[in-house]
């Protein structure tokens, strides 16, 4: 995907709750890609200017189930202490 879909994605995600600018999107990709979690390149557009089109690494890949294990491991543990457990 090139950032805008991105965004996009992330903004039809979030509904009412908007939680990222498109303009803070791409330091985030950037750091990614310089954390080798994602790869980019450079592809010209029928529709305008180049678009860069991010793609997610193996080591990003990787990283992305531990974060997901680290998540659910949070939530519950949050959700434990809200319910007073």
């Amino acid at each position: 995907m090139y950032g805008y879909q991105i965004a996009k994605l992330l903004e039809d995600y979030s509904g009412d709750a908007s939680f990222m600018k498109q303009g803070a999107l791409y330091p985030v990709l950037h750091s990614l890609e310089n954390g080798g979690l994602l790869e980019s390149k450079v592809e010209p557009s029928v529709s305008g200017p180049p678009r860069r089109y991010y793609e997610i690494t193996s080591d990003g890949r990787e990283t992305l189930v531990i974060w997901q294990r680290v998540w659910k491991e949070m939530k519950s543990f949050v959700d434990r202490a809200i319910k007073g457990a």
